[in-house]
């Protein structure tokens, strides 16, 4: 009696001979060829380009051997069978796949295009943020500007204001030098013309007073 030995299982990916991931079908691991993970989508899409090239080994004995004997014939339409049904099977796990990888696609999209809104958003409030920056100094460079000019006319003011005071301190000092002048003048002439014409109560001695009295006023108003 022949022993039979049991095969370890394999990747239902076409081709491949890895041995799949526990509790699934497939490896998961990266096609020499593609570069993509072997699941159940990308072997769906593997049988489609095989069937589509007709490149597809049929595993099932030849038409003439199977109709041949009713035996043969009926193994070969149980494993034709459990074949569609492992195509099913594959087919609806790739269904399943796919839609989880259009999940994440759109949800991705999703991101991004908030993101963007995102970002166009700061964008607007920077654009915004610069433009008051650049009015605000606009304004205090006008106002700098005024402020100068200000300060540029107080001191004209203030230049002016100084050379008409020095100008009526010289007239002043001139005015009482004169004055000092004409005193020492009238004193000279009321000791030359004798006491009896500058005394006291005399016209000539209230006007000598009177003049007297100006003159001191004006070499010393505070007096």
């Amino acid at each position: 009696m022949a022993r039979t030995t049991q095969e370890a299982p394999t990747c239902a990916y076409p081709g491949c001979r890895n041995e799949p991931r526990p509790g699934g079908k497939y490896c998961g691991l990266p096609d020499p060829a593609s570069g993509e993970a072997h699941t159940a989508l990308t072997s769906f899409r593997r049988r489609q380009e095989l069937a589509a090239q007709g490149a597809v080994a049929k595993s099932e004995n030849r038409p003439g051997d199977a109709f041949g004997h009713p035996r043969r014939r009926r193994r070969a339409d149980e494993q034709r069978r459990r074949q569609a049904e492992d195509d099913a099977e594959e087919a609806r796990s790739a269904v399943l796949e796919a839609d989880a990888l259009l999940t994440a696609a759109i949800a991705a999209q999703a991101a991004a295009e908030r993101a963007v809104v995102a970002e166009r958003a700061a964008q607007a409030r920077v654009a915004v943020a610069e433009r008051a920056a650049g009015e605000r100094v606009l304004m205090l460079r006008r106002e700098r500007d005024q402020a100068e000019s200000r300060a540029r006319a107080a001191e004209s003011r203030a230049r002016a204001a100084e050379q008409t005071a020095a100008a009526a301190e010289q007239e002043a000092t001139r005015a009482r030098q004169a004055a000092e002048s004409a005193r020492q003048e009238l004193e000279a002439a009321r000791r030359a013309r004798g006491p009896r014409l500058t005394s006291e109560g005399s016209m000539l001695g209230e006007l000598v007073k009177d003049v007297s009295e100006a003159m001191d006023w004006l070499i010393d108003p505070d007096s």
